[in-house]
């Protein structure tokens, strides 16, 4: 399986983005972890964009999988927030909003860990939103302004726009 993903890396060239399904599944095989999670995630947004939800979502979690068998340093763990934020976003677009509550807290707890406030606004948002599907105004609310004090230190108006507009929609 190595071998293949080797193979179709220098034959595809520029054209790699065309066989992201195939080298993902060659580079899980091959336990190639690093390509794995590049490959899941790139397949993983393809599906999206195809709305394949059910497809995204089982690349995301190919993609988790690869991460656990890499070294525990910062980079991966900045990857498993951010496999994780795609993650919620298929995860959204079938309904499956427990499931998606419950990887957002995994991703917050990486962020919190790392102390990175970047990813931690936005994963506020995102949790923002999760909480607003389910009822929990009190959580949405909190949230919200943890992402929006967050977009103020960094000054990123993308997420002060995202944070303000969950607020409202909260309250």
């Amino acid at each position: 399986h190595g071998r293949i993903v080797v193979t179709v890396e220098a034959l595809a060239g520029e054209r790699v983005a065309e066989q992201v399904e195939h080298l993902a599944h060659h580079a899980l095989r091959g336990e190639m972890w690093d390509k794995a999670v590049v490959y899941c995630r790139l397949a993983g947004a393809k599906a999206a964009e195809h709305s394949a939800n059910r497809e995204a979502v089982t690349c995301c979690e190919q993609a988790l999988l690869a991460l656990q068998h890499l070294p525990a340093r910062r980079d991966t763990h900045e990857q498993a927030i951010d496999v994780r934020l795609d993650l919620r976003t298929a995860l959204f677009a079938l309904g499956e909003f427990v499931r998606m509550r419950d990887i957002l807290r995994e991703a917050e707890t990486l962020a919190e860990t790392l102390d990175d406030p970047g990813r931690l606004g936005w994963v506020s948002v995102a949790m923002s939103h999760s909480c607003w599907l389910m009822g929990d105004q009190e959580r949405a609310i909190a949230s919200s302004r943890r992402g929006l004090s967050i977009a103020e230190v960094l000054s990123d108006s993308g997420l002060r726009i995202m944070a303000t507009f969950n607020l409202g929609r909260a309250y």
